[in-house]
């Protein structure tokens, strides 16, 4: 991210002198590299010209900047990574569920299966993830894996079409429909059933009854700086009453974990995904 302020910098150096007699604009300083981050990723930092403080996010977007700036490395910005953690750090007991698969790390990461680097593509990444799953694993009472489903018996390949079939293009996101579609599509290449079940409250007995069966969940998350899309593949409960969403993110290959509805999340909706 440091070198891209640099790029800019010199960017806007080169565009200012090519144009006659224009004003060359003050180049940009960093003001602090610790605006939003989480355990995961370092997603933003602060960069200031002249007056002006502004974001410079992990996709080369810049934004306003409206929160404080930090004074001792912590951050004073909402963000949707807030809603994650590696690992729950209750310490009292708590209750369970996972679907098959879901501790065996065999998540799919974001930056392997993107076309560039920074694109943003946990849509298509997510999808593949489900399909990877059922692929691997006898889910949803199949009563056997459904290796048909990875095309080519590759990830990437699968990754490449499922990004055609939803519509994906590179950097721009990807809407929960546009998910859906690109796995109803694709199962149906496949020659096997594809349904969902959209929760209408999101509760979380929602995502516990269906963990239970066996059923893997696709999660769109949102806050006010972007959404995520992830697959939901176990739950905890413990007995403080704080719950957590199992997930395969796309950051890691492990599954990490959601705080179910936390107060940075905006929008916050599943869907049970059923092949056969």
């Amino acid at each position: 991210m440091e070198d891209r302020v640099a790029e800019k910098n010199k960017a806007s150096a080169v565009s200012g002198r090519a144009a006659a007699g224009s004003i060359e604009a003050s180049p940009f300083t960093i003001a602090t590299k610790d605006i939003l981050y989480t355990n995961f990723i370092n997603y933003s930092m602060a960069i200031k010209r002249d007056e002006q403080v502004i974001l410079l996010d992990q996709f080369d977007k810049v934004r306003e900047f409206k929160g404080d700036l930090p004074s001792n490395n912590g951050s004073t910005y909402a963000s949707i990574y807030d809603g994650y953690v590696p690992l729950p750090s209750e310490s009292t007991s708590y209750t369970s569920g996972t679907i098959n698969g879901a501790t065996s790390n065999v998540g799919l990461k974001m930056e392997d299966l993107a076309s560039c680097t920074n694109e943003g593509n946990c849509a298509p990444t997510a999808a593949t993830n489900v399909i990877n799953l059922y692929a691997k694993y006898n889910l949803n009472g199949n009563g056997r894996a459904l290796s048909i489903l990875l095309a080519n018996n590759n990830t990437k390949f699968t990754y490449d079409r499922i990004a055609t079939l939803m519509d994906y293009v590179p950097g721009k996101g990807g809407t929960p429909a546009q998910v859906l579609t690109g796995m109803r599509e694709y199962c149906s290449e496949r020659g096997r059933s594809y349904s969902d079940d959209e929760y209408s409250y999101n509760y979380w007995s929602d995502f516990t009854r269906d963990v239970k069966k066996n059923v893997p969940i696709y999660l769109a998350t949102y806050a006010d700086d972007g959404g995520h899309s992830q697959v939901v593949v176990g739950y905890r409960e413990y007995s403080n009453g704080k719950k957590y969403l199992m997930s395969y993110t796309g950051w890691t290959t492990n599954a990490t974990y959601i705080k179910f509805k936390a107060s940075c999340f905006t929008g916050f909706y599943g869907w049970a995904i059923y092949i056969s």
